[in-house]
C-alpha cells in the first residue's frame, strides 16, 4: 500500500527537496542563421512580456550531444509551504484543464 507523506492531501510519495542537476553537453552540430527574432506571449510561457529583447547580437541553430550529467538532493523543503508549486501527474494543479491552460 502506497503512504503518502505528509498525509493524503499533499500526495508527496518523497518528502521535496531541492535538487541540484548538472547537465554538461557537447556540440555535434552548429549552424548560423540571419533573421528576426520574434517571441510572442503564450498563455503557458509569458515569455515576451517577461524578458523583452532589447537587442538580438546573432542566432545559430545548435544539436547538443550529451557528455555527463550528475544530481545531486540538497536541502529539504517545507512540505506546506511547497504544496501550492506542486504539480501532479495530469496536472491538476495546473491552473487550466488538462495541461492546457485557462481560458
Amino acid at each position: 500500500r502506497a503512504v503518502s507523506i505528509g498525509g493524503p492531501a499533499t500526495g508527496y510519495d518523497f518528502p521535496p527537496h531541492v535538487v541540484h542537476v548538472a547537465s554538461k553537453y557537447g556540440t555535434a552540430w552548429k549552424e548560423n542563421v540571419q533573421g528576426q527574432l520574434v517571441l510572442r506571449d503564450s498563455p503557458w510561457d509569458p515569455l515576451a512580456s517577461k524578458l523583452p529583447m532589447r537587442e538580438q547580437l546573432s542566432a545559430y541553430l545548435w544539436w547538443p550531444t550529451f557528455l555527463d550529467r550528475s544530481i545531486t538532493l540538497s536541502k529539504p523543503l517545507d512540505p506546506e509551504a511547497f504544496l501550492p508549486f506542486a504539480d501532479t501527474i495530469s496536472g491538476s494543479r495546473w491552473p487550466g484543464v488538462n495541461g492546457a491552460p485557462g481560458k
